[in-house]
């Protein structure tokens, strides 16, 4: 919305959080041949949400204004990050431009939903936890769709797959004291004095048979700087009115995960930083 010389902008991602703002332009700068005048960019004046101390976010979603739009004709419309695990044993990084092909990526169809035109959804049917898959049927994911977004920290998915899931993971770490629940995380644990966790893997499965396997650090989280030693389950159920299913960027870490934007795929290579 623009009023005389002054264009407004009003952005809301997946998990409810905002940033509205006037837009502005500058020259974007990747390299001395790739260079983009006029780039537009918000400046934010009222962002809501848990943003923390950030300076600011990089659009990278399938909106006319974003960074991977905005650059895809120079970038063959494709880009892929990666987010350091909790351990951060190696750097994350982002790449604009084509990935190698390692022959390790599992590659999923990109889901698009015009209600939502610039988020990217996957056809989740399956969670696997320690070799365990939940015995729900597909439809209970498919029905409304997850997104994968990576401003969201945590998983949400749907109350009847979550109470299962839940259910076993506490099953299989009955053996460690609980803890007071966490923000939207109800199942956290107290790990004082334990010099290792045994903790079950976990995958998701895509309606065409790609499987993600979650890193050991996207299990859980560890969100206490003064209890390092309280860990809590990165999951959570979705509301009965929320829209869709989320993939929080918890359970992407330590994967790149690649955007064919053009191919219309979404590609995950465990194990990448």
């Amino acid at each position: 919305m623009c009023n005389g010389t002054t264009c407004l902008y009003n952005v809301t991602y997946g998990d409810g959080s905002s940033t509205s703002g006037a837009l502005s332009q500058e020259t974007l700068t990747f390299s001395s041949s790739r260079k983009f005048s006029s780039f537009p960019f918000g400046c934010g004046t009222t962002n809501l949400g848990d943003f923390g101390s950030v300076d600011g976010l990089l659009g990278l979603g399938r909106g006319q204004l974003s960074l991977a739009s905005q650059t895809a004709s120079s970038f063959d419309g494709t880009f892929s990050y990666c987010l350091p695990s909790h351990n951060m044993t190696r750097p994350g990084f982002l790449s604009i431009g084509a990935a190698p092909d390692t022959g390790k990526v599992q590659y999923t169809a990109m889901i698009k939903k015009p209600q939502y035109p610039s988020f990217y959804f996957v056809e989740l049917v399956s969670i696997d936890i320690g070799g365990y898959v939940l015995p729900v049927p597909p439809s209970v994911f498919t029905s409304k769709g997850t997104l994968l977004d990576s401003g969201t920290t945590f998983t949400y998915i749907p109350a009847q797959a979550y109470t299962l899931l839940r259910d076993r993971f506490k099953f299989t770490m009955k053996g460690y004291n609980p803890a007071p629940p966490f923000q939207d995380l109800d199942t956290c644990y107290d790990f004082s004095g334990q010099s290792v966790i045994f903790q079950p893997g976990m995958s998701f499965k895509f309606s065409d048979g790609a499987v993600f396997d979650i890193d050991i650090f996207g299990v859980m989280i560890y969100p206490y700087v003064d209890h390092p030693a309280i860990g809590c389950f990165a999951f959570a159920s979705s509301d009965p009115t929320d829209q869709f299913s989320i993939i929080g960027n918890t359970q992407q870490r330590s994967a790149e995960v690649i955007y064919d934007v053009v191919a219309e795929k979404i590609g995950f290579v465990p194990l990448s930083c």
